[in-house]
This record gives structure tokens, sequence and C-alpha cells, in this order.
């Protein structure tokens, strides 16, 4: 991945990030599934739902970052998986004396247009 991220200390709200996410770097970490089965569900992820090919990058950009007290911010933006954007929020924290940022949202994938595996794929729990 790739980012930009321009932070005003002073005014939070004026800060912009951009980042942006090589496709073909997804992995499968579900340790669940045995390891031949990992490997058909990031094919499929890779291949069918994330369509690489086409679509090489997503992309993050923020419209609006609130600051949430104690160094965590709520970064609103547009998520753009397979040239669908969809609104976003993700909540954020930033590492005191330093520029690491952690961040989390849960996405719906079915909101990106993607389809995920069947249940008659096998390998979805």
């Amino acid at each position: 991945f790739e980012g930009k991220l321009m932070f005003d200390q002073a005014a939070p709200q004026n800060s912009k990030i951009d980042l942006r996410i090589d496709s073909a770097a997804v992995v499968c970490n579900d340790t669940w599934l045995k390891e031949s089965d990992r490997k058909k569900v990031l094919d499929y992820t890779l291949q069918d739902m994330l369509a690489v090919k086409q679509y090489p990058e997503m992309r993050f950009v923020s419209t609006k970052i609130t600051p949430k007290g104690d160094s965590k911010y709520a970064v609103e933006g547009t998520l753009t998986i397979r040239g669908n954007g969809r609104p976003v929020v993700l909540e954020a924290s930033l590492a005191p004396g330093g520029m690491t940022i952690d961040g989390k949202a849960i996405l719906k994938i079915t909101s990106f247009g993607l389809k995920p595996p069947s249940a008659g794929f096998g390998l979805a729990g």
C-alpha cells in the first residue's frame, strides 16, 4: 500500500488521508481453514471477487476527520473497491511521538457489489 497523510495537529479536522492498496496484496488469515482451502478462498477472492487484473487497487480518501479525544479520531471518507465507491467511517488512533496510525472498520463486502463465496463453495463458515 501507499498513502499520503497531511495531519494538522492544531486543527485535525483540516487533515487529509489518501490511501491506495494493491488489490493483489490481499491475504486470507482464516486459521480455521486448511491451507489448501485458504488457497481456494484466496484464489476466488483475487480472481472473481476483486478481479485484480481489471481493478488493481483499492482506495480510501478521507472527507472529514473528527477528533474523539485521547488521540482517537473518526475518519469519514470514500472507500473504492472494484470501481465501487462507498462512504465508510474508520476508527483511528495516532500513536504519541510518531506518525503511526492504527485504524479499523467493519464493512459488508456486498455493499461494494462483491459476491462472497457461497455456502456451496464449501469453505464459507
